[in-house]
């Protein structure tokens, strides 16, 4: 999606984890992406590392998943717990990526999934993301997230860059091959503003405008996508990268109610 040197190879899709996600529907996103741009699909699994200093503190307590009995935090079951997580998500990866014929890679690194993720950021044109979970202790999580219907959309944040223009095209084609909607969020403030973001996203858009609608927002920020999100409710969310949104405490707190993939276009 981006033009440069260092992109000659081919478009390069990564998905960033902090552990396995509970709807391997993520892992089916990233691959149709990957299919429909013929990019190469890298996954990033990163192991929590304040987590594994925590089970190292002698005063530091989990709960069972099963039994709900507090016990001792255990660093060789936290070392086990994470391999297994990790080896469940390359499986998920594999899956997905061979059901569409996708060239894909898996990586394991330690630190903080947003941080860890971000530092490929200029290697790639397009960063992953999915829903992380809340837990109070590292054991599985059954609890399945609420399925989208089919009628849910694909939306899309633009603000007339050119990083936004290649996400209305990713998420255009993504909701084209789909069958979804696409609702397209504008960022502008003021009624003028509004109507000429809109007037170019539908310059941008093309043929594919068909099944295409505008929600305007106030600002741009967390909070505000959030509220359009629980709306909305989409299936995905794409949007540029933009300053300011993407810091990483801003993007860790969009991630953590988002409640749907989020893809970053670069």
């Amino acid at each position: 999606m981006t033009q440069g040197s260092d992109r000659a190879a081919g478009i390069r899709i990564l998905l960033g984890l902090g552990e396995t996600p509970r709807d391997p529907e993520l892992f089916q996103w990233a691959a149709r992406l990957a299919a429909e741009f013929q990019a190469e699909l890298a996954a990033l699994f990163v192991e929590d590392a304040d987590l594994i200093k925590l089970s190292g503190l002698p005063f530091a307590r989990e709960l069972g998943g099963h039994s709900a009995a507090e016990r001792p935090l255990d660093p060789v079951r936290m070392e086990r717990a994470l391999q297994a997580e990790a080896r469940r998500a390359e499986r998920f990866l594999t899956q997905a990526a061979q059901s569409r014929s996708v060239r894909f890679s898996f990586h394991v690194c330690r630190g903080r999934v947003v941080r860890e993720t971000m530092t490929y950021a200029e290697t790639v044109d397009l960063l992953m993301f999915g829903q992380p979970r809340r837990r109070v202790a590292f054991t599985p999580d059954a609890s399945p997230p609420r399925p989208r219907s089919k009628n849910s959309p694909i939306a899309v944040v633009y603000d007339g860059s050119a990083a936004a223009d290649r996400a209305l095209t990713a998420a255009l084609r993504l909701a084209e091959a789909e069958h979804a909607p696409t609702v397209v969020l504008l960022p502008a403030g003021g009624r003028n503003g509004n109507d000429t973001l809109r007037e170019r996203a539908r310059m941008a858009a093309g043929n594919r405008r068909g099944n295409m609608r505008f929600r305007p927002l106030r600002g741009l920020g967390a909070d505000v996508l959030v509220a359009a999100l629980s709306i909305e409710e989409p299936r995905l969310l794409l949007l540029p990268d933009r300053q300011g949104l993407l810091a990483e405490d801003a993007l860790e707190s969009l991630l953590s109610r988002a409640r749907c993939p989020v893809c970053v276009t670069r």
